[in-house]
């Protein structure tokens, strides 16, 4: 080994994304001597990942919305008006600027705070040091009293894999052409999102899962409409059958399933992610993994090392942005002695989808497995001014209600502006409010809210 420098540190946070940085500034603030160490620090893309989904989305929306629903009020001045086209370098360019100016704001927020930045490749010495190697190979040894891990996460490798690259989360903004067709292998929440993001720029799209259903973790009820939504819109969808192998001849690509097989341009693989960890030489700090993911107690401390925590994508629980942060407040508030919510009973999250999918709390078949005594509500948006007004009158809210105290148990909203109902849902749980006291409040209107005083008026006394 070289000859290494050796300091102390109170805090080493590894990983440099919005997980790692969020922890790092709650913990600077507090007055903790923090480092945060990643390899290629100084680049943008760190903040990538959901940057590219969320980015994604949101332009394929806009450019399905302007194709689709434009000629309902404007009058172009040719009778053969251009056709708009998806342009996947004004995209990337996009995407680019936007990683960009996140990436500032917490560099700067990092600078201010007085968090140590350290760029090198981080292994674990002992129980409580790391090793640094920086680019110029000189190793630096850290002792540490607390460590966080928030390395985020890869894509599972499939167990079809032939060494041929398909496209990815990691690797989609280098498409250089919109193709013709696009299969997705595997329908959990960003199969389908990049599913959406494919139909909306004009491909056709096959989802293929291997379970019996997408969305497997959401309710029932919301899996079911979500599965007709996507069927109208020309999504085609396979599910109960295993990819065996793919082969790429020439242009096109053939998957080979169970007993068929078929044809497609583009291969998307979202079959799964796995916490980025296995490079950290956990072993050397008494963490223990299984199957990929670190065993931790409530805190998000390892088992096995108290002083090692893990959060966002590395902790191998939720792979949503919003978890990212409400896990490095949980960890920030376990060092610094503060108290902190653990009930993740209540962790909303939603996919912005045709239409969008909003969920919070227990689905139904939870709420009958812990023995609740349960009243079910549904609600369409058929009615709903906004929904008129704005072109999107397919959705459905439901609701699971404890009949006896009239506890919102949990919320799932499939439809536009799922993503607004779903933190007065949040709220009502966290608060332990009844739902029908809600009819007495006053919304705006029009707005998709307005749905809560019909939901709370159908509350059986």
């Amino acid at each position: 080994m070289p000859n290494t420098v050796k300091k102390n540190i109170d805090i080493v946070i590894i990983g440099a994304g919005p997980a790692g940085s969020s922890a790092a500034i709650e913990l600077a603030k507090a007055g903790k001597k923090v480092a945060i160490i990643d390899k290629n620090l100084n680049s943008p893309t760190k903040f990538t990942g959901n940057t590219v989904s969320n980015t994604l989305l949101y332009l394929s929306y806009l450019y399905n919305r302007l194709k689709t629903k434009t000629s309902y009020f404007i009058n172009f001045c040719t009778e053969n008006p251009p056709e708009p086209v998806f342009d996947l370098k004004k995209m990337r360019k996009y995407i680019e600027n936007v990683s960009n100016k996140i990436f500032k704001a917490y560099k700067d927020d990092l600078e201010e705070y007085k968090v140590e930045l350290i760029d090198g490749l981080v292994s674990f010495n002992s129980v409580q040091s790391i090793l640094i190697q920086h680019s110029d190979k000189t190793v630096e040894e850290i002792s540490f009293e607390k460590a966080i891990i928030a390395t985020g996460s890869l894509p599972k490798t499939p167990p079809f894999a032939t060494g041929k690259k398909f496209l990815d989360p990691l690797n989609i903004i280098n498409l250089e052409k919109i193709p013709n067709n696009v299969t997705v292998i595997g329908g959990g929440f960003i199969g389908v999102e990049y599913a959406t993001f494919f139909k909306r720029i004009g491909c056709q799209v096959t989802i293929i899962e291997s379970r019996d259903r997408i969305l497997y973790t959401f309710d029932d009820f919301i899996i079911k409409k979500c599965e007709e939504f996507l069927k109208k819109d020309g999504v085609n969808i396979i599910k109960g059958k295993t990819v065996t192998n793919i082969e790429k001849i020439g242009n096109k690509t053939l998957i080979f399933l169970d007993n068929e097989q078929i044809q497609s341009d583009e291969v998307f693989i979202a079959v799964g992610r796995i916490p980025n960890i296995n490079h950290l030489h956990l072993d050397a700090a008494n963490v223990q993994i299984e199957n990929n993911l670190p065993l931790l107690n409530k805190n998000l401390s390892s088992c096995c090392n108290r002083n090692i925590y893990f959060i966002g994508d590395a902790a191998g629980k939720f792979m949503f942005l919003n978890w990212a942060y409400l896990s490095a407040e949980i960890v920030s508030n376990d060092i610094l002695g503060k108290n902190h919510d653990e009930n993740l009973f209540v962790f909303p999250k939603v996919l912005y989808i045709d239409p969008e999918i909003a969920t919070v709390g227990l689905t139904e078949q939870e709420a009958l497995e812990q023995k609740y005594n349960i009243q079910t509500i549904k609600y369409s948006f058929s009615d709903l001014e906004m929904s008129i007004i704005t072109g999107h009158s397919k959705g459905f809210v439901k609701v699971i209600i404890e009949k006896n105290t009239k506890k919102v148990l949990g919320a799932h909203i499939i439809g536009k502006g799922a993503n607004e109902l779903l933190p007065i849902f949040s709220l009502i749980i966290k608060l332990n409010l009844e739902i029908d006291n809600i009819s007495r409040h006053i919304f705006s209107y029009p707005t998709f809210v307005e749905a809560l005083v019909d939901i709370s008026s159908k509350i059986k006394s």
